[in-house]
């Protein structure tokens, strides 16, 4: 189900102008807003157009997972403000995932960033955008499929503040 859902989270950026989804710098206020629509409307069409899908039984957990992609673990993500576990477990994957996926993309307006400092980014916001948990699980899992070796935190990173002690020894 994680994985259908995460295929289809950003659907809802099929309503979303070029203009805004292609804009070579910032956005600005009015942009942001637009954007911040997209998990809604993918959740929608999702839920109204299920017919070719075959998500069967699973169709109600995508639907969450692909309107929540986008809340944080603080409670200040959108589109409904939820937070902590109260998020549901897929898009807590999912926005880790999609996080990191973009950071590690070229964007019109700024290159990619190296590997590692993408994993630095996913544990900083450990406890304030993401799960703390998946955010470190994930990093671990990240790093040794990439270096083949368990992960060395460097001393900079305290991914959930106090919570570096527990899951990073």
């Amino acid at each position: 189900m994680v994985h259908t859902a995460a295929m289809y989270h950003d659907t809802g950026k099929i309503g979303i102008p070029d203009a805004v989804l292609f804009k070579p710098g910032p956005l600005n206020h009015e942009e942001w807003h637009t954007m911040h629509q997209h998990p809604i409307a993918g959740a929608e069409l999702i839920q109204n157009g299920n017919g070719g899908m075959g998500l069967n039984g699973n169709l109600a957990a995508v639907v969450s997972a692909v309107r929540h992609h986008h809340e944080k673990w603080n409670g200040s993500g959108s589109p409904d403000g939820l937070s902590g576990p109260d998020i549901p477990l897929a898009a807590r994957i999912i926005a880790i995932a999609d996080a990191f996926d973009a950071m590690m993309t070229d964007r019109p307006y700024r290159k990619a960033l190296p590997y590692e400092d993408a994993l630095e980014e996913i544990l900083r916001c450990a406890g304030t955008h993401f799960d703390p948990e998946i955010a470190v699980y994930a990093a671990k899992v990240c790093w040794k499929q990439k270096y083949k070796q368990e992960i060395i935190f460097p001393r900079r990173i305290h991914p959930g503040g106090d919570m570096y002690a527990v899951y990073c020894l």
